[in-house]
């Protein structure tokens, strides 16, 4: 069974014993902090009606969305401990863990989908050390998804690269990732991902 689990999500989780020769051998809970009308809801939906098929019904995957468990910030640790089999998280709530996720919100770096597609593909030169190290925390990603980019309005003029900047000011973000780290001297500011999500399950 275990090598079942590897096979179809990527990493094995919790094994439960079945109250009947009909109900599943395996239950994978996930969380997801949208809607399930959602984009991310309809790809888990559409994940929960492969595995099942693929395993027979005896891996029975449930979909707790609307934060129902666990709020965004809350998943990986909930992931990383064994809490919850599974959840969709902001790949940024690993920044203190992995610090180089933050390689996203770097302005002017990914400018283009065609950048943001070969950056996230599995195996790339970014996304493969980054996978990697969220295994680290006891998490194996099962798959990346952007989902929007977000630009800069500026005042006065187009922002093109950073020595657009030079003599300007500009707003931070009221979390921990500014979008301008020095507002007088050449920053950075301008286009970036808006957001990445990733589905990670617990391995043993």
């Amino acid at each position: 069974m275990n090598k079942l689990l590897t096979t179809l999500a990527a990493g094995s989780v919790a094994l439960l014993m079945s109250a009947s020769a009909f109900a599943a051998d395996v239950t994978m809970r996930i969380s997801l902090q949208l809607p399930m009308k959602s984009h991310l809801g309809q790809n888990l939906q559409l994940f929960k009606k492969e595995v099942e098929a693929k395993s027979n019904g005896n891996i029975e995957v449930q979909i707790y969305d609307s934060a129902q468990l666990y709020k965004d910030k809350e998943v990986p640790a909930a992931v990383g401990s064994g809490a919850i089999e599974a959840g969709v998280a902001s790949l940024t709530r690993y920044v203190g863990d992995v610090p180089a996720v933050d390689i996203f919100y770097q302005p002017f770096l990914f400018n283009s989908e065609e950048k943001v597609r070969k950056a996230v593909a599995k195996g790339s030169a970014i996304r493969g050390p980054i996978d990697k190290a969220i295994e680290g925390t006891g998490s194996t990603v099962l798959w990346w998804q952007a989902y929007g980019g977000a630009i800069m309005l500026s005042k006065g003029g187009p922002i093109a690269n950073p020595d657009d900047m030079k003599g300007k000011s500009a707003s931070f973000w009221k979390d921990t990732r500014p979008i301008c780290r020095s507002n007088r001297r050449g920053c950075n500011i301008g286009f970036w991902i808006g957001a990445i999500s990733c589905l990670s399950a617990r391995y043993r």
